[in-house]
């Protein structure tokens, strides 16, 4: 994922429902419904929409991804983290479909 700030990951763990479109919304429905006084929210979230944009679903890591990432830096070991490298090698119909059912 692109270099995210800690307030624009914090943002996005608040809003992602898991893909990078279903975030999109999600912020778009939210910038929607902030006051004009709410400047520093108004521009995080277009920060993160102009960062969104820039990537591909293939780049977008969601929460559960930066989830196993980290524990993959502290324990690359795992037995979670080494099942979790093998989901993520699927191929990329095989994966979405494992995550329409999961």
């Amino acid at each position: 994922m692109m270099d995210l700030t800690i307030d624009e990951k914090m943002l996005i763990l608040l809003y992602s429902p898991g893909t990078r479109m279903g975030l999109y919304g999600a912020l778009q429905q939210m910038k929607e419904q902030l006051e004009e006084d709410e400047t520093e929210l108004l521009d995080l979230t277009n920060s993160v929409l102009q960062k969104l944009s820039d990537m591909d679903d293939e780049t977008f890591e969601n929460n559960v991804d930066i989830a196993f990432r980290e524990l993959g830096e502290r324990d690359p070991n795992h037995f979670a983290v080494r099942q979790w490298r093998k989901y993520k090698l699927a191929a990329g119909k095989t994966a979405k479909s494992i995550n329409i059912s999961a």
